[in-house]
C-alpha cells in the first residue's frame, strides 16, 4: 500500500467526519509499516555477516558491518513507521529545486543587472 494512498485514506475519513475510520486507517498503516520493518529487521539480523558483500569484499569492512548490523536493524525497524516524513522532506526539496531552476532559466539576467546597478547608484548617492 503506497504512502499516498494512506494519507488520502486518512484525509477522506476525516473529511467524512469519521474519526473511527481515520483511526482504523492509521492503525492499518502503522501495522503494515511495522510488519515491513520487521521483515527487513529479520533479514538484516539473519544476514548480518553477508550484507557487506553487496558492497565490498574487504575483511575490515565485512567485520565492521557485521558489528553494526544490529544497530542498522533497529534503525530500519524504528524508521519504518515514518516514511511520510522523509518523502515529504525529499518531495519538498525537489519542488523547491525545480522552482528555483525554472526561475533561474526564465530570468532576464541583463535586466536584473541593470536594476542592481540602478539600486547601487541610488543607495550610493544617498550616503
Amino acid at each position: 500500500m503506497s504512502l499516498k494512498w494512506r494519507s488520502v485514506r486518512v484525509a477522506n475519513e476525516l473529511g467524512a467526519g469519521s474519526g473511527k475510520g481515520a483511526r482504523f486507517a492509521i492503525v492499518v498503516s502503522v501495522t503494515t509499516s511495522v510488519a515491513i520493518g520487521l521483515v527487513f529487521w529479520c533479514l538484516i539480523i539473519a544476514y548480518n555477516d553477508k550484507i557487506a558483500l553487496l558492497f565490498s569484499s574487504s575483511k575490515v569492512v565485512l567485520d565492521a558491518v557485521s558489528d553494526l548490523s544490529v544497530l542498522l536493524a533497529f534503525t530500519v525497524l524504528l524508521n519504518s513507521v515514518q516514511p511520510g516524513i522523509w518523502s515529504g522532506l525529499i518531495g519538498g526539496t525537489a519542488v523547491q529545486t525545480l522552482i528555483l531552476a525554472y526561475l533561474t532559466i526564465r530570468c532576464d539576467w541583463d535586466e536584473e543587472a541593470k536594476k542592481a546597478s540602478t539600486r547601487m547608484e541610488v543607495w550610493g548617492s544617498s550616503k
